[in-house]
């Protein structure tokens, strides 16, 4: 065999390498490309993967809905209060509605006053 003929030999080899190596990886890309198809195709309406969601969401809200009872009497009436207000919020209990009245004259002049015994108090000293 002359050299020429074993030069074309390992051309030919590695020529051989290259394109199998370039299958691979095109194989590999591919492999990908239907991995994320399938998981955006499981996201669309209509579609199995989409249901399957929906309902382990449904399964999940149910399993949350029928948590241990509280057994603590003021944490029943709490949440039946909240859940009064999530209803209707106008039937705020006189707790949780917002003071209307005015503070009383007393109160308003105690603060002024207070604050003329402190200029007093500096003055003297």
């Amino acid at each position: 065999m002359s050299l020429l003929t074993i030069i074309l030999v390992l051309a030919v080899i590695a020529l051989c390498a290259a394109f199998y190596y370039y299958k691979l990886e095109e194989r590999k890309r591919m492999q990908e490309i239907k991995e994320i198809w399938k998981d955006v195709k499981n996201t669309l309406p209509g579609s199995d993967g989409y249901r399957k969601q929906q309902h382990e969401k449904a399964e999940l809200e149910t399993m949350k809905s029928h948590e241990m009872p509280d057994l603590d009497p003021a944490v029943r009436r709490a949440k039946a209060r909240l859940r009064e207000h999530q209803r209707d919020p106008t039937l705020a209990t006189a707790r949780d509605k917002p003071r209307t009245r005015p503070p009383s004259r007393r109160k308003r002049n105690r603060s002024s006053s207070r604050a003329s015994h402190e200029t007093k108090l500096e003055g003297e000293r």
